[in-house]
């Protein structure tokens, strides 16, 4: 049996996240309509978390376009947009091929499934860079806000963040191998983020015990840092001395490793009780 380094399986590994990626772009082109249809969704939404009783008046509108609460709003609502869909994806993804009835032939492949789930991580990823993007645009043109985007220190902390995302993704999924639809517990766990991160609400208005939780979420301290770099216009070198970014990627790798582990374990579990095949 050759091992995963061998050039093989390394050659393997690389076509499987190259036909993931790939599949992700062909659905995105397939079903353009739809993604569009969802973005116009998603500003509206946003629009509406803003405004909701602040009133309409011409008065409150310009003097909320030229404060920083929303620019802090609207960063907390962008990843969010990024952890609505890596939390749930895997588990989403492994529905539908149970459904379909090609869930077992994937795990039963050289690559296996971790590979395969890393592969449409990565394809959703850049699909969502590029249509979260447009949303990110169309809502600083509208609005007038003004963001920082040091591509180095806000690459480096976006990506950590997604991998604590990731991380979570990947212990649903596992869930999902065994229970097959874990629709409305994702959904809900995916809304909670929105205001348990500090996404909209500061969770400085939290009892004490609930900041607690919400702190050790994966996506509330990689918000707070890319606040800090967007919005407050702060040094990369300031999140390092401050030790938040080493906060982060604690945070981060505890939660890819627990969910790759998860993920394993019941993976295990679902071969040993044949539910792979089971719809």
């Amino acid at each position: 049996m050759s091992k995963w380094w061998m050039p093989e399986r390394i050659v393997n590994v690389i076509y499987v996240l190259y036909a993931e990626i790939l599949r992700e772009f062909i659905t995105l082109r397939r079903y353009f309509i739809e993604a569009l249809s969802g973005l116009v969704m998603v500003y509206i939404l946003f629009m509406g978390f803003f405004f909701a009783g602040q009133g309409f008046s011409e008065h409150v509108a310009l003097q909320a376009y030229h404060s920083a609460d929303l620019a802090h709003r609207a960063v907390g609502f962008i990843l969010w947009l990024f952890a609505l869909n890596s939390v749930g994806h895997f588990s989403n993804a492994i529905r539908d091929e149970s459904n379909i009835g090609v869930l077992e032939q994937v795990a039963m492949t050289p690559s296996g499934l971790i590979v395969d789930m890393w592969g449409r991580a990565v394809g959703r990823t850049i699909v969502d860079c590029m249509m979260i993007g447009l949303v990110l645009v169309t809502i600083i043109i509208t609005t007038g806000i003004s963001l920082d985007l040091p591509v180095f220190s806000v690459g480096c902390v976006f990506i950590l963040t997604l991998l604590g995302l990731y991380g979570l993704g990947f212990f649903f999924g596992g869930l999902a191998l065994i229970y097959k639809r874990l629709g409305s517990v994702t959904v809900v766990v995916r809304f909670g983020f929105l205001i348990l991160t500090g996404a909209i609400t500061p969770i400085e208005n939290f009892p004490s015990w609930l900041q607690f939780i919400c702190k050790t979420l994966p996506m509330t301290e990689g918000l707070k840092i890319l606040r800090l770099l967007t919005v407050d216009g702060k040094p990369f070198f300031f999140v390092l001395k401050s030790g938040d970014f080493l906060i982060l990627l604690v945070n981060s790798t505890l939660y890819i490793t627990v969910g790759l582990i998860s993920f394993m374990y019941l993976e295990r579990i679902a071969k040993h009780k044949g539910l792979l095949g089971v719809y």
